[in-house]
């Protein structure tokens, strides 16, 4: 899934000068209230910079700052902003960018944005989450195109082969179109 125009102004607007609130201003952007699966920013209020960018549910989006007042660290670059931010007597701006109807549409926007934005400064570790089902659709579609055509692959294959092919699906043909349609649904439906 990739950004709607509406999101790919504020982004574009955003990396005219790195201003989170102008950017959203000059794209007539509106940013949502935290409800089901989303993905967000954390903004230095100091210079209106977007730090990272995330993907959650519920309460995800203030954790970050919660967890780094606990003392708790797992992103050093980011938590060092916080800290930063926090000692500097201010508070992470939070804002949800986009809401989603599951968990693949957040993840998807979240690699975008961080693709997106990653050379102004994010602190974000890895370029976003990368599903088991969005693992298997890429595998999927890479087998498909490498598969042999039947032909080639009745040419290459072994006599046990093409007798198992017979002995469990009844014909070469037949195991090879089920091959066929399993990575087709796969490459699709994942």
């Amino acid at each position: 899934m990739s950004l709607t125009p509406k999101q790919q102004r504020f982004v574009d607007e955003y990396l005219i000068d790195l201003n989170a609130t102008q950017a959203a201003i000059r794209a007539s952007y509106d940013f949502g209230a935290a409800s089901g699966h989303y993905t967000y920013f954390l903004i230095d209020p100091r210079d209106h910079h977007i730090f990272y960018v995330g993907k959650g549910t519920h309460r995800r989006l203030s954790l970050h700052a919660r967890r780094v007042k606990s003392g708790l660290v797992d992103n050093p670059a980011k938590c060092e902003r916080i800290y930063d931010i926090q000692s500097a007597g201010f508070e992470v701006i939070e804002l949800v960018f986009s809401e989603h109807a599951d968990e693949l549409s957040a993840y998807a926007v979240e690699r975008n944005l961080i693709a997106a934005l990653r050379l102004c400064g994010l602190t974000n570790i890895a370029g976003g989450i990368t599903t088991r089902r969005e693992s298997a659709q890429l595998k999927a579609r890479i087998a498909l195109s490498k598969l042999l055509s039947f032909e080639d692959w009745m040419a290459s294959a072994t006599h046990d082969q093409k007798e198992d092919a017979k002995r469990f699906f009844g014909s070469e043909r037949a195991v090879y179109d089920w091959v066929r349609g399993r990575l087709e649904h796969l490459a699709e439906a994942c």
